[in-house]
């Protein structure tokens, strides 16, 4: 007779899978700066930024659900439709633009003119908001992702509680 085996996966809570996600961003990004013109370098800073951001881009989507069974656990309205609208495409699409505002105008601030050879100064800029306004984005990212633990602890009870109320 064979014995049961039992494998057990650790389970990592969202909010530090989130959170890693922008720390490897950071990563990423540092070692794209820090690799100046050596290609192998730069690609590989690249790849783990983009995994790093890739992660964390998509962690909200995951998380989603867990934000609309909280506001129904707390408000008693399920407002799953308004809540994914506003998570997902609203936030996203805001995000994206303040993204482009914020590089353009610190480009704009270092005398960036497009379709025209760039000062050294202009340069400096654009690897300014290339690298680090980058850095300090994700950075300053990972403190709503540590903070989503405090929620994210309650799942079970929020869960439990939500289930006999949908019965």
């Amino acid at each position: 007779m064979c014995p049961k085996i039992r494998i057990k996966f650790a389970i990592y809570p969202k909010s530090k899978i989130w959170a890693a996600g922008f720390a490897f961003a950071v990563i990423g990004q540092f070692i794209i700066m820090f690799s100046g013109l050596n290609v192998v370098g730069t690609v590989i800073g690249w790849i783990i930024a983009n995994l790093g951001s890739g992660v964390a881009c998509s962690m909200p989507f995951a998380m989603l659900g867990s934000s609309v069974d909280y506001g129904e656990w707390k408000n008693g309205i399920n407002a799953t439709g308004l809540l994914t609208t506003v998570g997902s495409a609203f936030c996203m699409s805001m995000g994206s633009g303040f993204a482009g505002a914020i590089t353009g105008h610190v480009m704009s601030a270092f005398g960036y003119v497009a379709n025209h050879s760039q000062t050294t100064q202009a340069l400096t800029g654009i690897k300014l908001s290339f690298n680090w306004v980058t850095i300090v984005i994700y950075a300053v990212a990972i403190i709503p992702a540590l903070m989503y633990q405090k929620y994210e602890n309650m799942e079970d009870q929020i869960t439990a509680d939500l289930s006999k109320t949908r019965q």
